[in-house]
């Protein structure tokens, strides 16, 4: 009896070693097999044999990181996705097997796919990092928006920690196109920055960084305005306090027509208004000498009570450029033709107010009701900014091109397209 036992359970042993090594016989290569390059990943399309007995497609491959990764998709799929890729890669080897219910496995059979890099990681190939303005300029161009982030930094004085390292200066989702970041204003004592950009995917994952060192800014400052002379189609009253030369009297908030309405004084505005109806219309400069210019900011007055009832510019106390184009010559006569566009400004015609470069002066919560608070505020201003150059210009052509909307919350409409302005700067070379 005990025999037959021992015999029983060396025969079901047998039997159960020849199962565990049973092998699935299906055949990997009656797979239809494709691939496709994407950034960071490839993707696998994949049509299985007509046969009821396979249920699963397993892969196996090692990502950038050196880990194995092993991905499984059933019949009722058609692709699987390789992830886990970072720079651009060539026949990347790639194990594939079947299996049944059971989870048999087929002989597996290799195959390769490429990928291309991240766009976290290629856009490094064409971004730049050059001189600007009292900072640096970061210029990079990318086919496709992604969903990671350019962290743009520099080198420095922690003021909290008092230690060295990387201080973060702005962080910016990473978009499609040609994409320019201007960084003005962290030049140390020498105008020397170094640079630090890095890039990390949606998960937060470093992708790549990278050092541009002692990149050297270029000294710019406010222009001395005594001497500047302009030329436009605007009104001129000197009993409303409206013309040119309050273009340069330093009031960037309004606080001059704040402070002589309180005293009674109605009607004086010191600003500058445009006197042409519709658009185009510009104000011509004379700066007296040839200047490299760097900026331009043309302030906008503060939102208050006052400008809410004013009718006499039909609305255009609030409506404020959205396009602007600034042309140089040192031909004041020139053609219009031969005078050299060199910056621009642009936001849409109705882009939402609270999106404005405008919105502090339209927005009722910003409303002030005196010249002491409007003194201690923010001004609120357009920046129109110059590419770095060595060629200087006398004369500086201002071209309105359309002003925005008139705002949702004033009930006056701007029609005409008439503008104003609460001060003007010039920012040159030093």
């Amino acid at each position: 009896m005990k025999k037959i036992l021992y015999l029983l359970i060396i025969v079901l042993c047998v039997n159960a070693c020849k199962e565990k090594d049973e092998i699935f016989n299906a055949n990997v290569a009656d797979v239809q097999i494709e691939f496709e390059a994407l950034r960071g990943s490839a993707i696998m399309t994949y049509s299985l044999p007509k046969r009821s007995d396979i249920y699963y497609i397993q892969v196996s491959y090692i990502n950038e990181q050196g880990t194995n990764v092993i991905k499984k998709a059933s019949y009722l799929d058609e692709t699987i996705e390789l992830t886990g890729f970072l720079s651009a890669k060539q026949d990347v080897p790639l194990d594939v097997t079947l299996l049944d219910s059971k989870n048999n496995v087929t002989k597996s059979k290799q195959y390769t796919f490429d990928v291309l890099a991240s766009t976290e990681f290629s856009l490094f190939e064409s971004l730049e990092v050059t001189p600007y303005w009292d900072g640096f300029k970061l210029t990079y161009k990318n086919d496709e928006d992604a969903n990671g982030l350019i962290h743009i930094g520099y080198k420095g004085i922690n003021p909290y920690t008092q230690s060295e390292g990387t201080l973060l200066i702005t962080s910016e989702r990473i978009l499609k196109g040609e994409q320019e970041i201007l960084c003005p204003g962290y030049a140390n004592d020498e105008r020397i920055t170094d640079v630090v950009i890095w890039t990390e995917d949606i998960k937060g994952n470093l992708i790549k960084e990278v050092n541009f060192d002692a990149v050297k800014a270029v000294a710019s400052g406010i222009m001395d305005h005594t001497n500047i002379s302009v030329e436009a189609n605007m009104d001129i009253n000197d009993e409303w306090c409206i013309g040119p030369k309050y273009l340069f009297n330093g009031d960037k908030n309004g606080v001059a027509k704040e402070r002589s309405w309180g005293s009674g004084a109605s009607g004086k505005h010191h600003a500058c208004v445009s006197n042409a109806y519709g658009v185009p219309s510009a104000m011509v400069i004379d700066l007296k000498q040839p200047e490299v210019l760097a900026q331009i900011r043309w302030y906008c007055p503060l939102f208050d009570f006052h400008y809410s009832e004013v009718g006499i510019w039909n609305g255009a106390a609030t409506a404020q450029p959205n396009h602007v184009k600034v042309y140089v010559s040192n031909d004041k006569n020139a053609p219009d033709d031969q005078w050299i566009e060199q910056a621009e400004f642009f936001e849409p015609k109705k882009l939402n107010a609270a999106q404005r470069w405008t919105f502090k002066a339209i927005d009722p919560d910003h409303l002030y009701y005196s010249w002491e608070q409007m003194e201690t505020l923010d001004p609120c201003f357009m920046e129109i900014n110059f590419d770095v150059s060595e060629v200087a210009y006398q004369y500086v052509k201002l071209e309105v091109i359309s002003t925005f909307d008139i705002s949702p919350y004033n009930t006056l409409d701007n029609h005409d397209s008439r503008w104003l302005c609460q001060e003007l700067e010039l920012y040159v070379k030093q």
